[in-house]
């Protein structure tokens, strides 16, 4: 049979819709404890220092017919395209990725979208509904050995258990959490964190805690000297890639115990 250079793709609507959205937002009870980050699910490189993350990659599996309908068999270039909806400008490319030499039997296929250099980041699939518009809906696209693209694109689309995306979708929890920590009157503590990356890019909360009246507190944060002379309260400083140092000030009754969580956010 010689094969035309128009092709059509069926999709296994099921099979597919589960792939995509199982592998963007897959293991719901393990990433409730990571919301989406403005730059993506992640830095630039795995940190085993960090919290769990969604796998890059998601699977895609399709039926590559001729134009008479019949499957196709054979390797073939498929390129594919991510677009996303911006109701000023309509549906624009944010994701592309080109599988060369897919082999294709009777028609079926399967790629990892993502494992060819070009990782699926979170922030791509970033929800719908902004503003009250239909602004993120995604569609995906395909082109065959560099041709035009197919026609229609396929709706990226929520399956059952996605929706616990909606549970994670919160404040994401700290890459690093010291817990609670006795401090004495003029003792310097230091918290190793080992986050690395560029410390302008980190967001650092430092909370008190003590026995008396105001419990959980800020109670004096910062250090505050009295008319006295004395110190009170107690602050942080000396923030690296690898280490926080809090200090007690040596008069302070009230900083019984500290935390520190810190959130790094590129």
């Amino acid at each position: 049979m010689t094969v035309r250079k128009v092709f059509t793709i069926m999709l296994v609507a099921n099979l597919l819709t589960v792939a995509l959205v199982t592998a963007a937002f897959q293991a719901g009870g393990v990433m409730a404890s990571s919301a989406p980050r403005s730059a993506g699910d992640r830095p630039g490189a795995f940190d085993p220092n960090l919290v769990p993350y969604v796998p890059w990659m998601m699977n895609y599996q399709g039926i590559l017919k001729d134009s008479g309908g019949a499957p196709l068999t054979g390797q073939y270039d498929l390129t594919f395209t991510i677009y996303r909806y911006d109701q000023a400008t309509g549906y624009q490319s944010i994701w592309t990725e080109t599988h060369n030499d897919v082999q294709i039997t009777n028609g079926l296929f399967n790629v990892l979208l993502g494992s060819e250099g070009n990782p699926l980041r979170g922030d791509t699939f970033a929800g719908v509904g902004v503003n009250g518009t239909w602004d993120g809906d995604l569609e995906l696209g395909v082109k065959v050995n560099g041709g035009v693209e197919l026609s229609p694109r396929t709706k990226l689309v929520a399956v059952p258990y996605a929706y616990r995306a909606e549970y994670v979708n919160r404040f994401p929890a700290p890459h690093y959490d010291s817990g609670w920590v006795s401090i004495a009157p003029a003792e310097t503590k230091i918290f190793t964190h080992n986050l690395g990356g560029n410390t302008d890019n980190y967001i650092v909360d430092v909370q008190f805690k003590s026995s008396g009246g105001h419990g959980v507190n800020h109670w004096f944060y910062g250090i505050d000297y009295d008319n006295n002379g004395e110190i009170w309260g107690a602050a942080w400083h000396n923030l690296t890639a690898t280490s926080i140092s809090v200090y007690r000030g040596g008069d302070d009754t009230n900083v019984a115990q500290v935390r520190v969580r810190i959130w790094r956010t590129e």
